[in-house]
């Protein structure tokens, strides 16, 4: 059962990677996520009442919940939000730590009204510039692509044009010093913005001579 429970977690935290960001358990699911709750509690890793207030929402919202990974933000400004929208919902003890995500339950009458806000708050992280590489991932559910570019020593003039450009993206570490490559993570919504601007600059290179 413990395997079992793992795997429920497992499912919910990669949930982002789907087509539909919403997860729905089954009913077996969220009995096994309780247990993985209650296992938490007596390893003492959550707070009793973490766990009290969850099985209170599941008899609230009579099982009829989704949970949603939202790209981490302050709770504070999470619960502010959802609240002056009337969403019901409940954010969960963090289930997969240092991934940059919260996991929220989600009343599915509100899921619409969630979904609306969810759209604005990414469109509100994604306004361009360089990002960690696992936020660039949790922002646009791993929808990236690697590109290389035969840029070594030019890393600030990409870092100025993109944040003009509003592209979205994480420069990787450089593994073969000298050879004139560098790769960075592009947000896969920006590659046009990125093969535009790849464009100009070799027209203007090529104008120069060079």
């Amino acid at each position: 059962m413990e395997d079992k429970s793992r795997e429920v977690v497992m499912a919910i935290s990669n949930a982002a990677r789907y087509m539909d960001p919403f997860f729905k358990l089954t009913a077996m699911g969220t009995v096994l996520l309780i247990q993985y709750f209650a296992r938490m509690v007596k390893e003492k890793k959550l707070k009793v009442t973490e766990f009290t207030d969850f099985q209170k929402f599941l008899k609230a919202t009579e099982g009829k919940y989704d949970i949603m990974n939202v790209p981490e933000i302050p709770e504070g400004q999470l619960s502010e939000e959802l609240d002056a929208l009337g969403i019901h919902y409940m954010v969960l003890p963090d289930l997969e730590k240092n991934d940059g995500m919260l996991q929220v339950a989600v009343y599915q009458p509100d899921r619409e009204n969630f979904g609306a806000w969810y759209q604005r708050h990414i469109l509100s992280q994604m306004t361009g510039g360089e990002k960690d590489l696992q936020q660039l991932k949790n922002l646009t559910s791993g929808k990236t692509t690697i590109i290389s570019f035969p840029l070594e020593e030019e890393e600030e003039m990409i870092k100025e044009d993109f944040e003009k450009m509003g592209i979205n993206y994480s420069q990787l570490p450089d593994l073969h010093v000298g050879d004139g490559e560098i790769q960075v993570v592009v947000a896969n919504a920006d590659l046009p913005k990125v093969e535009s601007w790849y464009k100009l600059y070799r027209e203007d290179l090529l104008k120069k001579g060079m």
